[in-house]
């Protein structure tokens, strides 16, 4: 009987999966660090604290062995704090790292069982709760100044590239600014010139899968065109807001993802659509998260759907062959 996504045995591959997103968000977090100081990093570490103490609470109170390699539970608290504003409380993350491991991993039986993406899930549920830190993001990385670590409230703030692009429909960002991170942003979010290397760096290692990311960015960018004034203002509108982080580090998911190519490029292409819709008449600023949890159900089929067309074609060679 053949087993269909979200499934992913725990093991040694896993843990490599684990330790390559690590390093890589360890890297975002060093560029994060010459932004805006000690701020954002702390904020990455509330994250993957609170996310590990709840796995170890949800390990002992269903009496499972704390498996020490399972890094699941820091990459997922790195993750959602990556999603964040840099001057955000530092219970904000915590907060969506508890609800992103008790409520949406651990039910399902942890590790390699979850339906939908824990990170993702908890962005969206304190954006929900809490919209407000979530779209306030500070002027610091235009100059490199460091934030102070408390009392951010009197900080000056400016609108980032989605919020900008919502309220006028245009963007005032260049190409040197993307891949410069000379805007503002979440933390993950900090110079595309940096993500594009750790996703070329996940890929080469095959720990995310290229053709979920690419089918999902050139989706993403044809359906911006028809949003925008011209070609580079639908790249940077893709490019300058989290979905370029999310395409490497949450579409990639292998849990929460097809597990054949044409599955996963067909997949890519129907999460980018409901970005794009979602983007076009949701309230939200930034809906990825969203976006990502609702496709995040039709993985189960698109698996099916890709194993399919795989099926069709072996058969088509083999009649070829005998022909």
């Amino acid at each position: 009987m053949t087993k269909h996504a979200p499934f992913i045995h725990t093991g040694e591959r896993s843990v490599l999966f684990q330790l390559d997103v690590l390093l890589m968000l360890a890297v975002l977090t060093l560029i994060s660090y010459v932004f805006y100081g000690w701020r954002p990093v702390l904020l990455i570490l509330c994250g993957m604290a609170c996310a590990t103490l709840c796995e170890l609470l949800g390990c002992l109170l269903r009496r499972r062995r704390i498996d020490p390699s399972d890094l699941s539970c820091a990459v997922t608290g790195a993750l959602v704090a990556m999603m964040m504003s840099p001057t955000a409380p530092y219970w904000l993350p915590a907060v969506a790292a508890a609800f992103a491991v008790l409520l949406v991993k651990l039910p399902f039986g942890g590790t390699g069982r979850n339906l939908f993406n824990p990170a993702a899930a908890g962005v969206a549920f304190v954006t929900v709760l809490f919209p407000a830190y979530m779209t306030s993001f500070p002027a610091a990385s235009l100059n490199m100044q460091a934030l102070p670590l408390t009392g951010t409230a009197e900080l000056q703030t400016v609108t980032s590239p989605a919020g900008q692009w919502l309220s006028s429909g245009t963007l005032s960002l260049t190409w040197g600014d993307w891949l410069l991170g000379e805007f503002s942003g979440p933390i993950g979010a900090a110079a595309g010139i940096v993500i594009a290397a750790c996703a070329i760096y996940l890929f080469v290692r095959r720990t995310a899968a290229p053709s979920l990311t690419l089918s999902f960015l050139l989706t993403c960018t044809a359906g911006a065109r028809l949003l925008c004034q011209d070609w580079q203002q639908a790249l940077l509108l893709i490019g300058a807001t989290p979905i370029f982080f999310a395409s490497v580090f949450l579409l990639t998911d292998p849990v929460t993802s097809p597990h054949n190519t044409p599955g996963r490029i067909l997949y890519g292409m129907a999460a980018a659509g409901i970005v794009l819709l979602m983007r076009r008449y949701c309230a939200y600023e930034e809906t990825v998260c969203f976006a990502l949890l609702l496709a995040n159900a039709t993985a189960p089929l698109f698996d099916r759907l890709g194993g399919l067309l795989l099926r069709r074609l072996d058969s088509r060679r083999h009649r070829e062959v005998e022909g």
